[in-house]
């Protein structure tokens, strides 16, 4: 059994429980049984050098018990998580009061501030009752002060019940992170004490600093889109340019995304690949996706990109390079096998496909650039190199990336860009000296200022020229619409495309 097969087995155990939930004696039944017969058929194999059936059954009751492995874990996980209401027995035109703690760093939008938190214990109880599995969503005016991550709170207020039949993507999203509740404006107070992990609240503390230091060294109609682009902060990003980018696809842009992430990790391994070509060059990158999914506050979406981007960058530079794309679902399936519910997570789906894109799509587009390009006269060779290097590195990669993204993420947000590859395409010009720029630039500034600042000031045309030809594209008529499309047509369009254009 290869690693690809392997992988995509497991993955597809994952995902036949989580769409037809089974028993869990039913995965288990079936692991037991298809391992059984595995092994009983490997035995009466080893008898044979040549080809022979029992090889072939062999083979396919392995692939079957690594498909109900993944099953049998994604039966554990739904089942261990599931979520009790402990307010069912309270009207919801009632307010509820619980204690609990801020379980992530608080997001701020124009008007308001977004805050999860996990909760712990019900108020006005004799005893103090732990509840697990439960985490809610407050939503707190923008004025005053943001508790922090860790902070203990005690919160009161009505809530609103998130519906398990909900065709909303937002609803579905909130459903499968386990948030039952969503508070708008509760009266909430901060407890003494902490509660959050150490570290976390240090990397937090360090990402403010960096906030701080981006709006100091960039003009202030930059400044918002370089901290959305480095840390993933875009709460002063203006409504008109926030909607622009949302209108013309490209709002993966104004927040380090994890398609933004690994696009930005391929271009950079594309560029010291030109360096050096030692077996282990790419390596060097992995200190980088550390500080860098540090430096971005270890968000979710930044965790699971760079994880992501990790394994593939390894499995890659161990096995042929051929072998990306089984390197890449080994690197989903590991994620999904860990947690289940990461399959149905958009900010997942977009960057494995965005990675799958780069894997399809990237190197042929290079040769049919390559052949374009000689065919109208380019014929020094080491020219040649040159320009596609330099076409493949500044937009190519993020070309591709989009083929696949574009379609799952108008699955995702029922709105379609008409205008999404080639806005895409127009800014990715100026991604990469914005992301490696903007990222020296912020470093330099803490031990010789005026150096950053002069670093920032080279940065700012190109920020400055994301966000004018993003309004251009947005103003076009008809540049987007709202275009309902379920993720079964995205995925099998997805997987048409692939069918096409993938080389036999």
């Amino acid at each position: 059994m290869n690693l690809l097969t392997f992988s995509l087995g497991l993955l597809s155990g994952i995902l036949l429980d989580r769409l037809f939930p089974f028993p869990f004696l039913f995965w288990y039944g079936l692991l037991g049984g298809s391992a059984f017969f595995a092994i009983a058929a490997s035995r009466e194999a080893r008898k044979y050098r040549l080809d022979h059936p029992s090889k072939t059954l062999t083979l396919s009751l392995f692939t079957v018990a690594v498909f109900a492995m993944g099953g049998l874990r994604s039966a554990i996980v739904r089942e261990a998580s599931v979520a009790v209401d402990p307010f069912e027995t309270v009207p919801i035109e009632s307010p509820v009061c619980f204690e609990g703690v801020v379980s992530d760093l608080p997001v701020e939008a124009i008007s308001r501030r977004t805050v999860a938190a996990r909760m712990l214990a019900r108020c006005g109880r004799t005893e103090s009752e732990e509840i697990r599995n439960l985490n809610v969503l407050l939503t707190l005016p923008i004025t005053g002060a943001a508790p922090e991550y860790g902070a203990r709170i005690r919160v009161e207020g009505k809530r609103t019940i998130i519906p398990a039949e909900s065709r909303s993507s937002y609803y579905r999203y909130l459903r499968r992170n386990g948030i039952l509740f969503l508070f708008y404006r509760p009266e909430l107070t901060v407890l003494p004490g902490f509660s959050g992990n150490p570290l976390l609240s240090a990397i937090y503390r360090v990402r403010s600093s960096f906030v701080d230091r981006i709006f100091r060294l960039f003009p202030s109609l930059e400044a918002p889109l370089i901290a959305g682009i480095l840390v993933g902060d875009e709460s002063k990003i203006s409504s008109e340019v926030d909607d622009a980018f949302r209108r013309t696809g490209t709002a993966h842009i104004i927040a380090i995304s994890g398609m933004n992430f690994t696009v930005l990790i391929w271009i950079l391994a594309a560029i010291i690949r030109r360096f050096s070509t030692r077996w282990w060059i790419s390596l060097t990158l992995l200190p980088f996706i550390l500080l860098y999914t540090l430096l971005t506050g270890a968000s979710a979406p930044i965790v699971r990109a760079a994880i992501l981007s990790a394994l593939t960058l390894i499995a890659d530079t161990f096995g042929e390079r051929k072998n990306g794309e089984s390197a890449l679902a080994f690197s989903a399936a590991l994620m999904s096998f860990v947690r289940p519910m990461i399959l149905f997570d958009v900010g997942f789906q977009l960057s494995v496909m965005a990675t799958l894109g780069i894997l399809f799509f990237n190197q042929p587009l290079a040769d049919l650039v390559r052949k374009g390009l000689s065919r109208s006269g380019l014929a020094d060779a080491k020219a040649l190199g040159m320009v596609v290097d330099l076409l493949n590195d500044l937009i190519l990669t993020s070309f591709s990336a989009q083929v696949f993204t574009t379609l799952i993420g108008a699955a995702a947000f029922s709105q379609f860009s008409r205008v999404s590859l080639p806005a895409n395409a127009a800014i990715a010009l100026f991604q990469s000296p914005i992301m490696i720029g903007g990222f020296i630039a912020l470093l330099v500034s803490y031990l010789w200022s005026p150096l950053g600042m002069g670093i920032a000031w080279l940065i700012t045309p190109a920020a400055s020229l994301t966000i004018r030809i993003v309004e251009l594209f947005a103003a076009v008529p008809g540049a987007s619409s709202y275009f309902r499309v379920s993720s079964t047509q995205a995925w099998l369009s997805c997987a048409a495309i692939a069918l096409i254009w993938k080389p036999t």
